[in-house]
């Protein structure tokens, strides 16, 4: 294990996956994975994830829904549609990591 500045460069061959705003963990995938395997794995993960966002904000929009559901119920859509923007972020960004593994290959 190395730990590296944030002027550190990107160590080659590996994915970054951050654990905070302060702090990432860099994981060497280069040859240990099958990457277009990882890809695929991830835009199936991403398209689930784009349809529960559609979902989530047809639900919120609802006007009748607003009217009906308590404010704590609400807070929660909120929150599951928070989460579901984070985990799309993250299933991007994951996917522009291995498609530029792939093009180093």
């Amino acid at each position: 294990m190395s730990i590296l500045t944030a002027t550190d460069p990107r160590p080659s061959g590996c994915v970054a996956f951050s654990i905070s705003t302060d702090a990432a963990v860099f994981v060497h995938v280069k040859g240990r994975v099958d990457i277009d395997h990882e890809i695929t794995k991830a835009t199936k993960k991403l398209d689930k994830t784009k349809l529960g966002i559609e979902k989530q904000l047809k639900i919120l929009s609802d006007e009748s829904y607003k009217e009906k559901v308590s404010k704590e119920v609400q807070q929660a859509e909120e929150s599951r549609l928070k989460d579901l923007e984070t985990q799309r972020k993250a299933l991007e960004e994951t996917i522009t990591q291995f498609e530029a593994l792939t093009d180093k290959l």
